[in-house]
């Protein structure tokens, strides 16, 4: 009765070790390169009026290399459509308890995101205002993630911890490449980078509220 009772538990054993090793491989890679469309970095919005405080050349594509045209100094665009490329690799979180995340548009409704599980990595992707951060976990998209709340990674202790940032040191814009999409008044539309590797001192251009 006892060698069943001790065979039962080995199998047992056996049977969840097993479990979590088939999880493990079935957990997804993430690319090390994953756009993210018409979705600005921080609050602000895609479409915008903006001023050039210098002057922009203007490409055919994100990451293009034809000049298409040009913005002057002080004169004012219409921004369209912009480009993030993200760098999930570089900033994996090790979730440290079950949370539910968001679709990128019910971030004020019931979450219907991934649930992410704990011993499970998510990847953060880009910052999205409001110390929040949209991530990338087994192939789907996690938005809304509350970046306070992740150990090692904010400045702040955080109160109810969910995570821990085990990448590489950064800064709260990630590794982030940006373009935006300008349309000028004669119609001419073009490309021009504003953030490389999370600095964002390559924008020249600001809001135009009039």
């Amino acid at each position: 009765m006892n060698i069943r009772r001790r065979v039962s538990g080995i199998l047992s054993l056996l049977i969840l070790v097993l479990g979590f090793q088939l999880q493990d491989c079935n957990a997804a890679t993430p690319p090390a390169e994953y756009e993210v469309w018409d979705r600005m970095p921080a609050e602000a919005e895609v479409n915008a009026k903006l001023r050039a405080t210098a002057s922009i050349s203007l490409y055919n594509a994100p990451r293009g290399t034809v000049v298409v045209g040009s913005v002057s100094t002080g004169e004012i665009v219409q921004r369209i459509s912009c480009v993030a490329y993200t760098h999930p690799q570089k900033h994996p979180v090790k979730v440290l308890r079950p949370l539910k995340s968001y679709k990128k548009n019910n971030g004020s409704g019931a979450p219907a995101g991934p649930l992410l599980q704990p011993g499970s990595y998510v990847y953060l992707l880009m910052y999205t205002g409001e110390g929040t951060y949209l991530g990338w976990y087994n192939n789907e998209e996690a938005w809304w993630l509350e970046g306070y709340n992740i150990i090692n990674f904010s400045k702040s202790s955080p109160r109810q911890p969910w995570g821990e940032y085990v990448g590489e040191a950064t800064s709260s814009s990630l590794s982030i490449e940006a373009w935006y999409c300008l349309r000028k008044n004669d119609g001419t539309t073009g490309w021009t980078m504003v953030a490389k590797n999370g600095d964002f001192s390559y924008e020249k251009l600001k809001r135009e509220w009039k």
